[in-house]
């Protein structure tokens, strides 16, 4: 399973690629907003200032076909090329709505890659695979709240793209929890994108800790307060 950051802070970005293994970045326009600066200048920043993070997700906020295609270009247009992102490594996030749709249409024949977002149902799931989406995003709690099960989605869009043999990949986002996120994984997710802070909670196991700080007390009576193997020739 790959890792994603779900956030446009770069300091939290830098922060978290220091000790874990990231493989891309997703944004949302609520999460662009936060941070108050030129989105495009934030992505170029990121690319620059963090080059182990490889993907790159960007959401659309034209709500009309024609718009959203638009916008779909200028995105890549501004944001890949020489110095920028790796074309194949930028995909913009497209709705799972009647004009989302009808973009993704004219996007997949422009050969402009895009990531379908806010899918709620295993039909918007297997919709957005027929559509020829390099990513479906489903995401997990907003599906619980709604009254359903955001894994038995996840599982259900696992099941139809097996059936249909579609190369769609599940990038399960929307985590509230960091107990979803192997769960996720279990029922199908290829990727999952997480906030910085539960990113940190899947670090912080406390029986880890306590076993480990155990082995290193024992260690030192033997050998010595502050010892470390590189005491020894």
């Amino acid at each position: 399973m790959k890792y994603y950051i779900d956030s446009g802070n770069l300091a939290d970005i830098k922060r978290i690629s220091s000790f874990f293994p990231l493989s891309g970045l997703t944004t949302n326009p609520d999460i662009l907003s936060r941070e108050k600066r030129h989105p495009m200048e934030l992505y170029r920043q990121i690319h620059k200032e963090v080059p182990q993070i490889g993907e790159f997700h960007m959401q659309v906020v034209s709500v009309e076909a024609e718009d959203i295609v638009c916008e779909a270009r200028h995105m890549r247009s501004a944001l890949t090329g020489k110095d920028g992102i790796a074309p194949d490594m930028f995909f913009v996030k497209v709705p799972v709505n009647k004009a989302g749709v009808a973009a993704m249409m004219r996007l997949k024949k422009e050969g402009i890659a895009f990531t379908a977002t806010g899918i709620f149902t295993a039909q918007q799931g297997i919709l957005a695979g027929d559509l020829g989406a390099s990513y479906a995003a489903p995401y997990i709690t907003p599906i619980t709240t709604g009254g359903f099960d955001g894994m038995d989605v996840v599982h259900e869009i696992k099941q139809l793209y097996q059936r249909y043999g579609c190369s769609t990949k599940i990038l399960a986002a929307g985590f509230s929890v960091e107990s979803q996120v192997a769960k996720a994984g279990l029922a199908g997710a290829d990727i999952v994108t997480m906030p910085a802070a539960i990113i940190e909670k899947l670090l912080f196991v406390p029986q880890t800790e306590v076993y480990t700080n155990r082995f290193i007390d024992l260690f030192q009576e033997y050998a010595g307060r502050g010892k470390t193997l590189l005491d020894f020739d």
